[in-house]
């Protein structure tokens, strides 16, 4: 038992855990846990299914936190988890959409798309 619980936590170091408050006691959520974060002020907040979390922090902290872990910049204010992407779309002539795999449909930058099409093209 304890040899395989030393082996689940060693895979588990390199992940970083978000800790969020929430009714007296604290979460840690994982990155694949999280659909998408928007910037709230001084705070952020993680969109977990049908679940919100506000914590303190910036946008640009989470990014730098999280960009490694498949989560990309969309919008000045929105990241987004790329394993949670169903597709992009216009939204009438002039609004880039990201859609999500459970219909959420957010809107994009058309900078944040372009420099996210340069990586992708790079990759492939």
């Amino acid at each position: 038992r304890v040899a395989s619980l030393l082996r689940a936590t060693a895979e588990t170091r390199g992940t970083p855990c978000v800790l969020v408050r929430q009714r007296g006691r604290a979460l840690g959520l994982r990155p694949n846990e999280i659909d998408w974060i928007e910037a709230y002020g001084d705070y952020v907040r993680l969109h977990v299914q049908h679940e919100e979390h506000l914590i303190r922090a910036t946008l640009t902290d989470m990014e730098q936190r999280l960009g490694s872990h498949g989560f990309v910049r969309i919008h000045r204010s929105r990241l987004v988890n790329w394993d949670r992407v169903r597709e992009f779309a216009l939204d009438g002539e002039r609004d880039s959409m990201v859609v999500l795999k459970d219909g959420t449909r957010l809107i994009a930058s058309h900078t944040c798309l372009k420099d996210l099409q340069q990586r992708l093209d790079l990759i492939t």
